[in-house]
């Protein structure tokens, strides 16, 4: 099931305390792949993107981002920093406390082109 079209659910979703439980499968290793894909749906939502603001979302996602095991980072959690990252107000997040020098060296090291692009919408 795709959430991201139903826009009458993601706009609930935005204004719900789901959010925050759904925020909170992230911690939770065992949850963090459904929480990320449900996330990843809700973002296309510019609602829900604002909303995330409010949440630890953003810090949980960059933790994720920096500490993945891999030279490439899932897709589906890249995607949903993209999806972030077309917030400007997220974007200041990522940028907070070098953050973002982090994220640009991950980047560049592993020549990762979609945290690139996630890096791009950051800046501009």
């Amino acid at each position: 099931m795709n959430l991201s079209f139903d826009h009458d659910f993601c706009d609930q979703v935005s204004k719900d305390i789901i959010l925050y439980k759904i925020v909170e499968l992230l911690k939770d290793s065992k949850y963090r792949a459904i929480g990320i894909s449900i996330l990843y749906q809700l973002t296309k939502s510019e609602h829900v993107r604002n909303a995330l603001t409010l949440t630890e979302c953003i810090p949980i996602v960059y933790q994720l981002l920096v500490h993945f095991p891999g030279p490439m980072i899932a897709p589906e959690l890249i995607s949903l920093c993209i999806n972030l990252t077309n917030l400007k107000e997220n974007c200041k997040v990522f940028a907070l406390d070098g953050r973002f020098e982090k994220l640009f060296i991950r980047g560049l090291k592993n020549n990762d082109i979609n945290l690139i692009k996630a890096i791009k919408n950051i800046v501009t």
